[in-house]
């Protein structure tokens, strides 16, 4: 029994740093577009050196003045408490002055908080209402987030086939998480023709970016032969980068690998190790295949499964 699959949502907040030297126009007419820029830059150089108090402080003061990228940033500083305290509700009304002046990303993050009730009671309609003005000026994680709300009926009827559409073009402006779910709509057939070639594609560019679930979806292809050729040393390598992120499905597969000498030598030891290992990230079975090997003398009983390594 291998683990083939597992539901990753897309990202509601894009990391800090990516919008900082994306500067606002939109001023009121008292403020000094020079000053706020930089304010901008002043906030962006400490948050370059770790310093994410002083950043806050002159985002603080470019928000006040009216400038949506300040707002928006100011907004995810307070959603992840660096260099402020936590305070959804804070970050939701930063937000919501910057998805008013029309910055997409704002948008975005109003419309996941709504959807998803961060700093706020769960409202479907203005999720969807602020998900979808920015998708209409192509923000990527709001594409990707309005395939997630047709692909599972969130606020709106199930519809496959807008899922697809959604994911498509928020795969092909970049957006990863996007990337792996239009991956799994051509292996299945939501919303599209199955094809196992186009599925491949895209499970490969998402898993070389580091998604988790197209590393252990496609290393399952490769162990399997399914779309593939099969290749047990491939089937390790997307494997082992997906345990090295802590995949509890990674961590078990490893150890069927290692149990049953698929492109490694047969070692109960490490594939006892990986039970555990998977048991410990989560996975109950983990601890069901670890348990029926120590039962059945495979693995001693002052066996450490922590500190063993596994000789390839």
């Amino acid at each position: 029994m291998k683990k083939t699959r597992f539901t990753a949502l897309c990202r509601g907040l894009p990391l800090l740093c990516c919008f900082l030297l994306a500067f606002s126009c939109l001023l009121p007419a008292a403020a000094s577009a020079d000053s706020v820029k930089y304010l901008l830059r002043r906030a962006g150089s400490a948050i370059e050196s770790g310093d994410y108090e002083t950043a806050a402080q002159f985002f603080t003061e470019a928000a006040e003045a009216g400038d949506a990228t300040a707002q928006f940033n100011l907004g995810l500083m307070y959603t992840k408490g660096q260099g402020v305290e936590e305070d959804p509700a804070k970050a939701l009304e930063w937000f919501t002055l910057a998805a008013d002046q029309g910055l997409a990303e704002a948008q975005s993050a109003l419309g996941y908080s709504y959807l998803f009730g961060v700093g706020t009671e769960t409202d479907y309609e203005k999720g969807l209402e602020y998900t979808t003005l920015a998708a209409d000026q192509g923000e990527s994680v709001a594409l990707c987030n309005l395939g997630d709300c047709y692909r599972y009926g969130r606020g709106v009827n199930k519809d496959p086939a807008k899922a697809f559409g959604y994911y498509k073009a928020s795969a092909e402006a970049g957006m990863n998480d996007a990337r792996y779910a239009l991956a799994v709509c051509y292996e299945d057939g939501i919303g599209t023709e199955p094809s196992m070639p186009l599925a491949v594609g895209w499970y490969a560019l998402a898993a070389e970016q580091g998604s988790v679930g197209a590393q252990v979806s496609l290393g399952s292809m490769y162990s399997e032969g399914k779309g593939v050729v099969q290749d047990f040393a491939k089937a390790l390598r997307y494997y082992r980068l997906a345990a090295d992120q802590g995949s509890s499905a990674a961590l078990f597969n490893l150890g069927i690998a290692y149990e049953f000498a698929e492109g490694v030598t047969q070692d109960y030891k490490a594939a006892a190790s990986y039970y555990w290992k998977a048991y410990k990230a989560g996975d109950p079975d983990g601890m069901r295949y670890y348990v029926d090997l120590k039962k059945n003398g495979y693995i001693p009983e002052d066996f450490d499964p922590f500190t063993y390594v596994p000789a390839d």
